[in-house]
């Protein structure tokens, strides 16, 4: 949307493009406006995230920002070198609607950056959420450990306190 007091544009950010990502230091001079949703599917490509649009049932959370149109050119860029790097389909920036859902904003039209024609191995991240695919599989490693501690701990600590018989030695 363009905001015609200071000529800023709204971008969608998803993956490891928001703060605290790969583009973190770029984010240092933009306003975060909001967290959304958006339309489409978010895969795991080359291990990035790459968002598709999608068949109407799934969504892509990200983060909304104001960009002034150098840093919008700069984000144009990051995405080209990623689309070089993934070295699958093309990534386009879009006009798309968001959902805000962190202060109950009306939808907007911002710019997001979309993927084409992609090919090859691709993982569905079904929450949406890459930050949820991230950390999974520290909770499941976790649970692990704690179920295997549970069955191995008691029996060694039996090991260890019952009193060993005597060995029969045979003359």
């Amino acid at each position: 949307m363009m905001l015609a007091d200071d000529k800023k544009e709204l971008v969608f950010l998803y993956g490891a493009q928001c703060r605290d990502g790969m583009m973190d230091s770029k984010l240092d001079r933009a306003e975060q406006v909001g967290v959304g949703i958006a339309p489409g599917s978010l895969l795991s490509v080359s291990g990035l995230p790459v968002m598709v649009s999608g068949d109407g049932r799934g969504k892509v959370r990200g983060e909304i920002y104001r960009v002034d149109p150098k840093l919008l050119g700069e984000l144009d860029a990051i995405m080209a070198e990623t689309a070089r790097i993934v070295g699958n389909g093309n990534c386009r920036r879009k006009r798309i609607t968001v959902i805000e859902v962190k202060y109950g904003r009306p939808a907007m039209e911002v710019w997001g950056w979309q993927w084409e024609d992609l090919e090859g191995p691709q993982e569905l991240i079904t929450s949406g959420d890459w930050i949820d695919r991230q950390t999974a599989p520290w909770f499941t490693v976790i649970a692990l450990a704690c179920l295997l501690a549970g069955l191995l701990i008691p029996g060694v600590f039996a090991a260890l306190v019952t009193p060993s018989l005597p060995v029969p030695v045979a003359f």
